[in-house]
């Protein structure tokens, strides 16, 4: 569907709210959106917003009318035109910048909590105007940052286009407020407490604590304050010794014990960890130091910085983190202190390094402890892909926030192109959003480059996929042992290859794949996720054993600047290598991520085993033959393809299908589509599944997708071309390269496969193999940034877990809202530093997915996004247990 068509359908659907509201839409409704965007439209009493505006400390709030847009998803749309919604100002620093464009929160009615654009229900939702940083997005990339090391309550937030009474207000970030809530921070017991170190601010607040160094040095130590807490927050002092709030101030208590220990541990020459270790969670304080330290913000000695402690561990964890809008080089360069050079030790060094040498000094005591140094160096190499991602990130949200920060900065003028909104270290802004977002952009290479060093051993440190772990119990020749996914190469950062350079025009990437991540030496075969990263131009990438002669075969196809992934299957040739050709006339980066391997040791030759073979060229409808005359395959046709006996192969060896095969896995691409449309791949001889294995829109180029499908009658396999909007004229031509088979009979044995005629067991849209949300009621819904969704795979195909090792499955990722991608993994394991589909908005991407199931028979569904999208998962088959 295009975008225009998508626009029409949420006006539709705003009208219904709008009448079912008995309101009508203000001047501000999506007839006026600016981008892409969502629209957050505000209709206030002009005068009493002016007073919201005049308020420096917050007190005045006014009634405002709420309408959200969403061009990308209807079921974000919404409307509370009750007159009860309150909006006052929010921030201290950043309120008195010279710029009118202030942040805010928002606060819907007790009782009237709203799910905005999916994030979840609450009344309390912040926005902020990222005013002091033309970039707009380092608030968001240092939170997606956090989400991505795993620290708990990391809150969830959508640039948005405000509009207020009809007005452009500009880009403003809608972020969850950090509180203690159900969809937010979720302490459990009825003592926990969120606590925020505020040196700045702290005395003003109600409940609020001096650490005892800071009371005798003025320099040390911090100020903490009760921001929230599971038993209520208090408005004075003097509520806190008041029965209603017993359980606050045991908990308020507890954490001011804890704190004013850890304090004087920290400081004592001769500390003693056992104690430090004892009051903290090592690992939050561990994360937090490093999303502190990447970003260099200056807030880690003074404010913005929280902590929480729950009865449940009695602990004190680190975080959620919050306010980095002057961090990631937002400075002069030469301002150390103030974060402005990225080839430093920066939180080791902060309070000394500020002008007035005062501040919390935590950190930089925490980072004296060896003990503390080797659990953050330990942890380094998990963290590291992730810190790694942040530039390719910030490429994907410019290019999101384009059109939206362009009318931002017509509607605030006085910003880019002029010296920084901050007093202290001052620069001059770029004159261009690109040129802020290319600052930005510098400082974190640099940033990343320097941490590697720092903290990795070296710039070409391989971080992940090092360990030959013991093979799995599948040993007979061409049975499949599932692995816990992890990369293998990317040469964007010298994993997996001794340099950062782009693979050459022309040239081929090595990959050593045995003796790593749980590859033994006798492998015969690997099952890979492989993503071609930034292309100067269009090409195609083919992967093979090494020691072979180049194929007639590619696995993916692409174009100029744009990320591709596919799954690939590949024999293991000399030296234990596969080898990645770059068939382009420009550079590529080249990402490789382990999904499990086949055993080795002959011939495959029991049921369900795998043989591969070198990629052959089966059919190209580009070239007559006696499959097609040359033409391309138009709408509601299919090419019945023979896929037994012997093929004719560029290498002078015949690639030989049995006649019994059970499936075979093709490489299938659809090159130069006439319409948006996809191809559905199934049995001869079988009625048509509802499934689709490779989605393509009309003017790409070629798409790929790997696809595994059982053998039909007479040998065959259909491929079936389906073409939208416009079937009568829509066509498109269709390549297909063999990759292996699986020998014919019943799979039995442990690692052997059980093919499927495709079978749909996931579909976001209808509510298919969807789980409830907290927060969220409808299971027929977008699957939101940051959330998980636990598929039963084996339950869906009637199978009990112990039966289903992995699935084969081609996930499809529907309508994208915004750029971002899906990570699969076993259900019960740690998250995975790999992609699984990586899109852009609007772009309805699919690729096939083998993935080893959790224990219950579960497999996970991460998505990372700017917004939201649909996800489809069509089974092939599995892989028995």
């Amino acid at each position: 569907m295009g975008r225009s068509l998508r626009r029409g359908m949420v006006g539709v659907a705003t009208a219904a709210l709008v009448a079912i509201a008995g309101w009508a839409p203000s001047t501000a409704s999506a007839g006026v959106a600016v981008s892409d965007l969502p629209t957050l439209a505000l209709t206030v009493d002009a005068g009493a917003f002016a007073a919201v505006n005049a308020d420096v400390n917050h007190d005045t709030t006014a009634m405002v009318n709420v309408e959200v847009t969403d061009p990308g998803n209807s079921q974000n749309n919404l409307v509370v035109a009750d007159g009860l919604t309150e909006i006052k100002g929010r921030g201290n620093y950043t309120w008195t910048l010279p710029s009118k464009k202030k942040p805010y929160q928002l606060k819907f009615a007790d009782g009237n909590s709203q799910n905005l654009l999916g994030m979840g229900a609450a009344r309390a939702w912040v926005l902020l105007a990222n005013t002091a940083d033309p970039s707009l997005m380092r608030n968001k990339v240092a939170l997606d940052l956090a989400e991505e090391f795993g620290m708990a309550f990391t809150g969830e937030s959508r640039w948005v286009d405000l509009m207020i009474n009809g007005q452009n207000w500009g880009n403003y970030l809608l972020a969850e407020k950090v509180e203690v809530k159900k969809t937010r921070v979720d302490l459990k017991s009825n003592q926990g407490v969120l606590i925020e170190q505020d040196y700045n601010y702290g005395s003003g607040d109600p409940v609020f604590h001096q650490t005892p160094r800071l009371k005798s040095k003025d320099s040390a130590g911090g100020y903490y304050v009760l921001k929230d807490a599971k038993g209520g927050n208090p408005d004075t002092a003097a509520d806190l010794l008041t029965p209603a709030y017993a359980n606050t101030k045991a908990g308020w208590d507890d954490f001011v014990a804890k704190i004013d220990a850890l304090d004087l541990a920290l400081a004592d020459p001769n500390a003693n960890w056992a104690t430090i270790n004892g009051l903290i969670d090592l690992d939050s304080f561990v994360k937090m130091f490093f999303v502190y330290e990447f970003t260099e913000n200056q807030e880690i000695a003074r404010s913005s910085v929280m902590f929480y402690r729950d009865a449940t561990t009695g602990k004190i964890f680190a975080g959620p983190v919050w306010d980095f809008d002057v961090a990631m080089g937002n400075f002069d360069d030469s301002l150390y202190g103030r974060g402005g050079n990225p080839e430093v030790d920066y939180v080791a060094n902060v309070v000394t390094w500020r002008p007035d040498g005062k501040g919390s000094d935590w950190f930089p005591q925490l980072l004296k402890s060896s003990a503390f140094n080797a659990r953050a160096t330990a942890l380094y190499p998990e963290l590291r892909p992730r810190i790694e991602n942040v530039p390719s990130k910030i490429g994907e949200y410019r290019s999101y926030l384009t059109r939206s920060a362009g009318a931002n900065f017509s509607r605030w003028p006085g910003i880019l192109g002029n010296r920084t909104l901050l007093p202290y270290g001052s620069r001059t802004y770029a004159s261009t959003f690109n040129g802020e977002v290319d600052r930005l952009a510098s400082w974190v290479n640099k940033r990343v480059t320097y941490l590697n060093q720092r903290w990795g051993g070296s710039a070409t440190s391989t971080a992940s996929c090092q360990a030959s772990t013991p093979p799995g119990s599948n040993t007979t020749a061409g049975t499949f042992n599932a692995l816990n996914p992890c990369r293998m190469l990317d040469t964007r950062f010298a994993t997996g290859v001794p340099t950062t350079t782009a693979v050459p025009a022309g040239a081929d990437v090595t990959l050593k794949v045995t003796g790593r991540g749980g590859v033994p030496d006798s492998a015969s075969a690997v099952a890979l996720n492989v993503t071609v990263a930034g292309p100067t131009q269009p090409g195609y990438l083919s992967v093979y054993a090494a020691g072979n002669p180049l194929p007639l075969a590619s696995n993916l196809n692409f174009v100029a600047r744009q990320d591709v992934p596919n799954h690939v299957i590949s024999s293991v040739g000399s030296g234990g290598n596969v080898t990645l050709h770059n068939g382009s006339t420009g550079t590529v980066h080249v990402i490789a991520d382990v999904l499990g391997y086949f055993a080795g040791g002959g011939a495959a030759s029991i049921p369900g085993s795998f043989q591969a073979n070198v990629p052959n060229r089966v059919l190209d409808t580009r070239v007559a033959s006696d499959v097609t005359a040359g033409a391309a395959v138009g709408h509601g046709r299919e090419v019945s393809l023979q896929v037994t006996g012997s093929h004719p192969s560029s290498t002078g060896e015949p690639v030989v299908v049995p006649e019994d095969a059970s499936a075979v896995v093709l490489n299938v691409t659809a090159v130069a589509p006439t319409e948006a449309g996809y191809v559905t791949a199934y049995p001869n001889g079988s009625a048509r599944p509802l499934a689709s294995n490779v989605n393509f829109a009309r003017g790409t180029t070629a798409v790929p997708n790997l696809v595994t499908v059982k053998v039909g009658d007479a040998g065959k396999v259909n491929l079936y071309v389906g073409t939208d909007p416009d079937p009568v004229n829509g066509k498109v031509h269709l390549i297909a390269d063999i990759v292996g088979y699986y020998v014919g009979g019943e799979a039995t044995q442990p690692g052997t496969f059980v093919p499927l005629t495709p079978k749909r067991i996931l579909d976001s849209r209808d509510g298919a193999g969807m789980v409830a949300k907290l927060g969220i009621t409808p299971l027929a819904r977008r699957v939101n940034n940051y959330e998980t969704i636990a598929l039963d795979v084996a339950g869906g195909l009637g199978q009990p877990p112990t039966a289903v090792a992995a699935a084969v499955m081609n996930v499809t990722v529907a309508n994208p809202t915004a750029i971002g991608h899906v990570t699969i993994f076993p259900d019960g394991t740690s998250r995975p530093v790999v992609s699984s589909l990586n899109y852009v908005a609007w772009q309805t991407v699919p690729n096939l997915v083998t993935v080893r199931t959790g224990d219950n028979g579960k497999v996970d569904f991460y998505t990372f996004s700017a917004g939201q999208t649909d996800l489809i998962a069509d089974v092939a088959g599995f892989y028995r247990k």
